[in-house]
C-alpha cells in the first residue's frame, strides 16, 4: 500500500484543487459525479473488485445502528 505520507499528500492535494471536499468528520467525498467517475474508470476491474471486496469486509465489521 502507500505510505502515510504520500496519503496526506494526495489527499490535500485533491482538497485543494477542488477535486475532494470534506463530508464528515474525517470522511471525503468527490465534489462532482463527473470527477467521481474519471477515478473510477481509471481503476482496472480486478482492482476495484479487490476494492470492493475490502469496503465489504471494513462495513461487516462495524456494529450494526440501532433500528428506530
Amino acid at each position: 500500500g502507500l505510505t502515510d505520507d504520500v496519503l496526506r499528500t494526495a489527499l490535500l492535494a485533491a482538497l485543494s484543487g477542488g477535486v475532494l471536499g470534506e463530508v464528515g468528520d474525517g470522511k471525503y467525498g468527490f465534489r462532482h459525479p463527473l470527477a467521481r467517475k474519471a477515478v473510477y474508470d481509471t481503476v482496472s476491474g480486478p482492482e476495484r473488485a479487490l476494492l470492493h471486496a475490502q469496503a465489504i469486509r471494513v462495513l461487516a465489521a462495524q456494529p450494526s445502528p440501532p433500528l428506530t
